[in-house]
């Protein structure tokens, strides 16, 4: 008897339901990432969401679905949330009654003030009972802080672990952080989230929140939000998001025109977008790429190669060989029917600065299996007993 459920093509769905929580940029049911560096404004926007989806109004010119919210904070705090919540319910004209459908939840107890096995498995429990239609972790770094960010079995663990809360029916949104800037090296939007790709091809959607220097846009407050995954809705072009701080403490999210240069995504850009969409841990032939980027992208193929090229440099891609075919897959899983491939010159060199940019991981991390039996934090200096 097979281990696998066969079914013939013709068998299968003939289209994909979605269910947005917030129209076409996250979907219920799934899980979602927002990455951008420290300070640019990740928790406040995302508050000014979740807010709009317990009032059930519109946010950034999309609907949302109505519902309750839980909020487990990590990262920043009762005394920075609670008002943000209060700033953006009033740019949106509403009381603090609105806040009510919005859980929000931070460590208690004499445990771990992280996320372990036993935690989400508790969490699971308190979504089926609640029932909420969205799920925030704030932030990623600070509630698994024993995961190696560059280690794909305990990156990959983890998604999993928060893939399957998002099966229990709403959408969970997970903040996360963009690796440091390096001089005259990759921009933060052609390297993506910090660690793993594991994490970026976890997630269903994964967009990034960029300030937009004020002096292009006349000292506004501005920022340029890209989704550079989305697997239920086209990638689209990067979207102005100016916040407006009015006198009494209310604060109104719009969209807004970018300058030109941030407007239009270069050609090298929608090809790393495409690719990055395409890309998985089973290799894909490099022709295949090609053809398929070329039509998506509708770019040249010298400016595929060139974003190929550069994924591979940035570690996000192997190139292998298989007799003379060309594949392309995640780097971190240069695999194909079991075997590790020779990949490109200089694939080996990891990313040092990858999990330096966040918060700072515990030492001596381990097995997301295992943290919630065995992690313990003791003061003033944090260690894991394994």
């Amino acid at each position: 008897m097979s281990f696998l459920d066969f079914r013939t093509a013709n068998t299968l769905p003939r289209c994909v339901e979605v269910s947005w929580l917030w129209g076409e940029r996250i979907a219920s049911g799934t899980l979602a990432m927002l990455g951008g560096a420290g300070g640019v404004g990740k928790s406040i926007l995302v508050a000014g969401l979740e807010v709009a989806v317990a009032a059930g109004l519109p946010f950034l010119d999309a609907e949302v679905l109505k519902g309750d919210v839980i909020h487990l904070d990590f990262d920043t705090g009762e005394s920075l949330q609670g008002p943000w919540y209060r700033r953006a319910a009033a740019g949106l004209g509403l009381s603090d009654s609105a806040l009510k459908r919005i859980r929000y939840a931070v460590p208690a107890g004499d445990g771990p003030p992280y996320l372990t096995v036993e935690r989400l498995e508790e969490l699971g429990r308190e979504i089926k009972a609640a029932g909420p239609v969205l799920v925030v972790v704030d932030a990623y770094a600070s509630a698994f802080p024993y995961i190696r960010s560059n280690d794909m079995g305990q990156v990959a663990q983890v998604m999993a672990a928060l893939r399957a809360l998002a099966q229990l029916g709403p959408a969970v949104l997970v903040l996360d952080h963009t690796p440091k800037p390096v001089a005259n090296g990759p921009s933060a939007l052609e390297r993506g989230l910090i660690g793993s790709t594991i994490k970026q091809a976890g997630a269903r959607a994964v967009h990034l929140l960029q300030r937009v220097p004020p002096g292009e846009v006349g000292g506004r407050d501005i920022q340029a939000l890209h989704t550079i995954k989305n697997n239920l809705a086209p990638l689209g072009e990067p979207w102005g998001v100016e916040r407006t701080w009015h006198p009494g403490g209310a604060v109104t999210f719009t969209i807004c025109d970018l300058p030109e240069a941030e407007n239009r995504a270069p050609a090298l850009n929608k090809a790393l977008r495409v690719i990055r969409e395409l890309i998985s841990a089973s290799p894909i032939a490099r022709k295949v790429l090609l053809s398929e980027v070329l039509h998506r992208a509708n770019v040249g193929e010298r400016t595929i190669k060139a974003a190929l090229a550069k994924l591979v440099s940035l570690r996000e891609l192997t190139r292998l060989v298989e007799g003379r075919e060309t594949l392309y897959c995640l780097a971190d899983t240069a695999q194909v029917d079991g075997n590790v491939l020779p990949a490109c010159p200089g694939a080996e060199k990891h990313d040092k600065e990858g999990s330096e940019s966040g918060q700072t991981a515990l030492p001596n991390p381990v097995p997301f299996a295992q943290a919630g039996r065995t992690a313990q934090l003791s003061d003033p200096e944090p260690e894991v007993e394994v």
